[in-house]
C-alpha cells in the first residue's frame, strides 16, 4: 500500500515512516525539510502543505 506521512521528520512523523517501511509499505514522507537520515526505501519530499 502506498502511504503519505505529514510531518514526516518530526517525533511521530519519523517514527510512523520508519514502522511502516518496515512492514512493507511504499511510504513518502512529507515535511518543511528533508530528514538528516533518509531509509532507502521511503521518498521525501520538503514541501509545505497549505490550509
Amino acid at each position: 500500500m502506498k502511504l503519505v506521512v505529514t510531518g514526516a521528520a518530526g517525533g511521530a512523523g519519523s517514527w510512523a515512516v520508519d514502522h511502516l517501511a518496515t512492514d512493507g509499505h511504499e511510504v513518502v514522507g512529507v515535511d518543511l525539510e528533508r530528514p538528516p537520515r533518509e531509509p532507502a526505501t521511503v521518498t521525501f519530499l520538503a514541501a509545505d502543505l497549505p490550509e
